[in-house]
């Protein structure tokens, strides 16, 4: 038997857990809640089968549980957790079945895309109170990566970790694919071209995932002021390739510059951008951004969450980015956001920062404070820990958060 970490309730009387049954016996056992070992006052649950998961609320007061099989012999007993909040490591494992593909140290999430070396690994090592472990008995949250769209290699969830098991779907496409099995659920893209697929709030456990400024391998991108010296007037980081519809409109529109006297760049600086191969942060990509006045930039054809819109926001410059549905909370105000159908209107604005070098220089300021202040790695950490706190609720989570 085995009792998660006990779960809200809105009722002070009632205390909820959410509960496993293991084992290869058949028949009906039961549970009994009781208030301590010596007192035989229980409250019974019904369980008509092993392996099977339950939310459980019981009368507040009791804290010892033990279990009867259909012959009413006893066969497991222990003190149920407390809501008390201690000061210790949060620990937390990427299991390889989660993962699927295995890296660093034999146990990480590498390839093909490093979301786990780039994005997470970065910030959970800002944290001096999170312990990174290589089992999941052990850890307080496991979490899955799923980064595919390919459902017949899904993401493995170990049932004896089910309760404390998260999703991070970075995936493309706009679909919950494997929802109703993680109590907490992050997710990239909600959209499929013009049409919303589902809405966060309507979604229980459901929250939206962002990027975050990545850095790696001692380079990163959050030292470009908005006063370095600028060799570009407008950088675009996607290519103008045939049939890629929006993004090659995009950087046409952007290349387009250069005859009206403007010193561009479009196009990868390298195979970083390569969403196939981007397995480390390259230090061209991030000095051209910190050497561009502006920076312009796209969600793909259709679906929406890129990552060079959160690696632009740091780089002193200012950043367009055509609309999108879910805006990431703090940049509403700060990125220029454009219609990729009306790009006349785009350029009017572009050549309008051009001539006007102090507001180019005070929104990339502000720009950049927050992507400072709110899309590090760190800051995400902190988001996915706080959204998934009511699986670890006896953890001092302010504590954990200290740096």
């Amino acid at each position: 038997m085995i009792f998660s970490l006990p779960l809200e309730t809105k009722d002070p009387n009632t205390v909820g857990y959410y509960a496993y049954l293991g084992g290869n016996e058949t028949g009906e056992w039961v549970i009994e809640i009781l208030k301590d070992e010596a007192v035989n006052t229980y409250y019974k649950l019904n369980f008509e089968e092993f392996s099977s998961y339950h939310y459980i609320f019981v009368p507040a007061g009791l804290s010892f549980w033990r279990t009867r099989n259909s012959k009413g012999e006893i066969r497991e007993n222990g003190f149920l957790p407390s809501y008390t909040k201690k000061k210790e490591k949060l620990k937390v494992f990427f299991p390889p079945e989660g993962n699927r593909n295995l890296g660093k140290d034999g146990y990480l999430f590498t390839d093909p895309i490093s979301e786990y070396n780039i994005l997470l690994l970065p910030g959970f090592e800002k944290f001096k109170n999170i312990e990174l472990v290589k089992d999941g008995d052990s850890a307080h949250l496991v979490v899955n990566i799923w980064v595919g769209m390919d459902l017949v290699y899904p993401p493995i969830i170990n049932p004896r970790w089910k309760h404390k098991t998260i999703m991070l779907d970075y995936s493309d496409f706009p679909f919950i694919n494997f929802v109703g099995e993680y109590p907490v659920y992050f997710k990239r893209s909600q959209i499929w071209g013009d049409k919303v697929k589902f809405d966060y709030p309507g979604l229980n456990g459901v929250h939206p995932l962002f990027y975050c400024a990545k850095e790696t391998n001692g380079v990163t991108g959050f030292d470009f002021l908005p006063e370095h010296p600028k060799r570009f007037d407008i950088v675009c980081h996607m290519d103008p390739v045939p049939g890629r519809g929006k993004r090659e409109r995009v950087a046409n529109f952007v290349r387009s510059f250069h005859n009206l006297g403007y010193k561009v760049h479009v196009g990868k600086s390298s195979d970083y951008v390569n969403p196939h191969i981007r397995k480390e942060v390259e230090n061209e990509y991030f000095q051209q951004m910190r050497s561009s006045k502006i920076i312009v930039t796209s969600n793909p054809n259709f679906w929406e969450g890129d990552f060079r819109l959160f690696e632009a926001i740091t780089s002193g410059a200012v950043v367009f980015c055509d609309n999108m549905f879910n805006k990431p909370p703090g940049l509403e105000n700060v990125v220029q956001w454009y219609d990729p159908n009306d790009l006349e209107s785009l350029k009017n604005r572009i050549i309008h920062f051009l001539n006007n070098p102090q507001e180019i220089y005070n929104l990339a300021s502000r720009t950049r404070s927050v992507g400072m202040e709110k899309f590090l790695p760190e800051h995400l950490i902190e988001y996915i820990l706080t959204k998934s706190s009511n699986l670890f609720p006896y953890v001092d989570l302010d504590w954990v958060l200290e740096k």
